[in-house]
């Protein structure tokens, strides 16, 4: 299988050229620079193409391919170890748009303000659902900007955004800038990330009229469930959603999120070979935590994240978005495990200088937060300050990086 590699730089004519190959039949590899070795060699590209960097309005007409022939190689972010080449067919990237744009409800009128980079799944899966539908995509010049957001909308040019939990944060801090016509943002869609109920309480408040979506997936596996954000119930914000059309979820008895259905890949790249990472029955075993109550799905984490703090298991994710709410603040933070003699593992909380708490005031957060999940952490609980936390290419804070520098600094000393 020969494929066309395609660097990555978040512009129109990325996406043009992307959309060109999928209606071509060209698979897709994207690259992150024109000599990216390790990917070309993996992904057996044949030819490499560099798009025009640029920004504004993208107004292109995609009809998707529902066949099992290959449509693209993702490569995941690689948060904990060697990043995997992900194989997905035309079915799969057509049931995703099809999903989410009949959970969406969006019409040819879209004009969406992409707020994340369109060479990322996510950033490009919401370029193929706007096009399919008949839309318009903008794309901005440096990133996610909430005052040309409001300018934007003000002046009727959007009706739609799509950004991750920690860009709407700044969103949220800046809730000032936007008066009635808020009211005119139509659609909205949020990445799997960890985000609070009072922040989904918030979107609410500040976009009355929107169809706010947020989804549940992951590379091998894209938008899984939906959680329908304007319309449910208050308790099932802190769920990620149920999964709609052939998409299924369950939990193993290890507590894994294991997925099925037309979407989940059936080949990857790894270790020098290529495997179907699916189970007998077509279940793909993801290395996310959750449970399922009434038809809902609620993320508990990564498994290899999760917090064992006297017995009782602490997400991450979740503790970093209670904390923050705690202390009242948008700054940027990290929570991972290390080592603790008397509950097993302890609770390292990593701090930039954005966060002007003290480190006392940010331990009692933590603490306070561990309490409601039913934990004492009281004693385990130690502040790092640090200059950036260390990330991936598509923003995935690295936790594993951080506990390994704070167990080297601790022997050390």
């Amino acid at each position: 299988m020969t494929s066309v590699g395609v660097v990555a730089v978040s512009s129109p004519d990325f996406v043009a050229t992307m959309l060109g190959c999928l209606e071509r039949g060209e698979v897709t590899v994207p690259l992150r620079r024109r000599d990216d070795a390790a990917r070309i060699q993996v992904a057996g590209v044949g030819s490499v193409v560099e798009p025009k960097p640029g920004s504004g309005w993208l107004d292109l007409r995609h009809r998707p391919r529902d066949d099992d022939a290959v449509a693209q190689v993702l490569f995941t972010s690689g948060t904990e170890g060697d990043p995997k080449g992900v194989v997905l067919t035309h079915g799969a990237l057509a049931d995703v748009v099809a999903r989410l744009n009949g959970v969406m409800g969006v019409d040819a009128s879209i004009r969406e303000y992409v707020g994340i980079p369109v060479y990322h799944s996510f950033g490009f899966g919401r370029c193929r659902a706007v096009a399919a539908a008949g839309g318009r995509t903008f794309i901005p010049e440096r990133g996610f900007n909430p005052t040309e957001i409001a300018a934007m909308l003000e002046r009727g040019e959007v009706n739609a955004l799509s950004a991750v939990p920690s860009l709407l944060r700044l969103l949220l801090a800046s809730r000032a800038i936007f008066g009635d016509f808020r009211a005119r943002l139509r659609w909205v869609e949020i990445g799997s990330q960890a985000i609070t109920r009072g922040e989904l309480e918030g979107l609410r408040t500040l976009f009355p009229q929107a169809r706010i979506v947020e989804h549940y997936g992951l590379t091998e596996a894209s938008r899984s469930t939906f959680l329908e954000v304007d319309a449910v119930e208050p308790e099932r914000l802190a769920s990620v959603g149920r999964p709609v059309g052939r998409a299924e979820v369950r939990i193993a008895g290890d507590g894994r999120i294991l997925v099925r259905g037309p979407h989940v890949t059936r080949q990857i790249h790894v270790g020098g070979r290529v495997v179907d990472p699916r189970d007998a029955d077509g279940w793909y075993a993801t290395n996310d935590l959750g449970e399922v109550r009434d038809g809902f799905l609620y993320y508990l984490g990564r498994a290899d994240d999760v917090i064992n703090c006297g017995g009782v298991k602490l997400p991450p994710g979740w503790l970093e978005a209670r904390v923050r709410e705690l202390l009242g603040t948008e700054a940027e933070l990290a929570i991972c495990r290390i080592p603790n003699a008397v509950r097993g593992d302890g609770i390292l909380v990593a701090v930039t200088p954005a966060l002007e708490a003290t480190d006392a005031a940010v331990s009692q957060a933590t603490a306070t937060a561990a309490q409601e999940l039913g934990a004492s952490a009281g004693g385990a609980i130690r502040v790092q300050r640090v200059a950036e936390l260390p990330k991936t290419e598509t923003g995935k804070v690295q936790r594993r990086r951080l506990a390994e520098a704070y167990t080297r600094g601790s022997a050390a000393r």
